[in-house]
């Protein structure tokens, strides 16, 4: 009688149910109201996206300036270009 009741009272049994089902990223979620692609043109990005590349010298400059600012901009030390050749190489 005793076991009878526990076979009530317990859950499911099974080796099934304990098991989660994990939540499958899709690319259609929502997009999470602080992303900039959520309230402008913005496209939506990965998390690589606006990173620096290893091979471009850091100059201090808007690099996406055009016409006479981008003609402004200066030019990278030359210890800057020799130590980003030598991390390119390594």
């Amino acid at each position: 009688m005793l076991q009878e009741q526990r076979k009530r009272l317990s859950r499911k049994s099974g080796p099934s149910s304990f098991k989660k089902k994990k939540k499958k990223f899709t690319e259609d979620t929502d997009l999470d109201p602080m992303d900039p692609a959520a309230y402008s043109d913005a496209p939506r990005g990965t998390w690589q996206s606006g990173l620096e590349d290893k091979g471009e010298a850091k100059t201090g400059v808007d690099t996406t300036a055009n016409g006479p600012l981008f003609q402004m901009r200066p030019y990278p030390s030359p210890g800057a270009i020799l130590k980003m050749n030598k991390d390119i190489k390594s």
